[in-house]
């Protein structure tokens, strides 16, 4: 792994804790040297600096070695729908993520790729959600979470009849842990089944 890849894991895990704007704009300025509208020479070398706490927030140990985390996320990701194996598929998403992301754009642009070449192939093929005879679902989305968007949530709730859908108002990525409200109501949904009211908003 990069410092350069290494250094951006990084600043992405910061922004998936981000409480609000002000921590926003700092992770902006620290990790990607935008106050200039530069890249700051300084974030290549930064990653010299992290301390052994801050490098296994990255998952990486001491001995150099990482865990597993992400190649479990590749394993679980690449079984939820099939993805194009041609290049040219990804090539056109550039103007796309580089507009939607100029910083972060060009990281995710060929994301999917590996999913392509993954030894298991995804059995669920796109389109809508279809879920029958289960409980009530409960599907929680927050507000400003900058890694699983709310409309996100939004959609899943549109395709799946009958589910319930908790808002969490504030930053962050996950609600469980970060809202009392939300993990009281995720809680009471996994010991019990019980479902708030549909339009039911938390705070952080």
């Amino acid at each position: 792994m990069s410092q350069a890849t290494e250094l951006r894991d990084q600043a992405l895990a910061a922004i998936s804790t981000a409480r609000d704007g002000s921590d926003l704009e700092a992770i902006e300025v620290e990790y990607l040297g935008r106050r200039d509208g530069k890249i700051s020479r300084q974030l290549l070398s930064g990653i010299a600096k992290l301390s052994p706490a801050e490098r296994a927030d990255l998952g990486r140990q001491a001995n150099g070695s990482y865990d597993t985390e992400t190649d479990s996320n590749i394993a679980i990701n690449c079984l939820d729908h099939p993805v194009p194996s041609d290049i040219a598929s990804y090539d056109a998403l550039g103007p796309a993520f580089a507009k939607a992301s100029p910083v972060f754009g060009a990281a995710f642009q060929y994301g999917n790729l590996i999913c392509a070449y993954w030894p298991v192939q995804a059995k669920v093929p796109s389109g809508p959600l279809t879920v029958d005879g289960a409980p009530p679902i409960l599907l929680v989305g927050g507000l400003d979470d900058p890694i699983t968007p709310y409309a996100l949530a939004q959609n899943v709730a549109q395709q799946i009849s009958g589910s319930v859908l908790l808002t969490r108002r504030g930053y962050g990525h996950t609600s469980f842990g970060t809202s009392v409200c939300a993990g009281a109501a995720i809680e009471a949904y996994f010991l019990r089944l019980t479902v708030p009211a549909n339009g039911t908003v938390c705070s952080s």
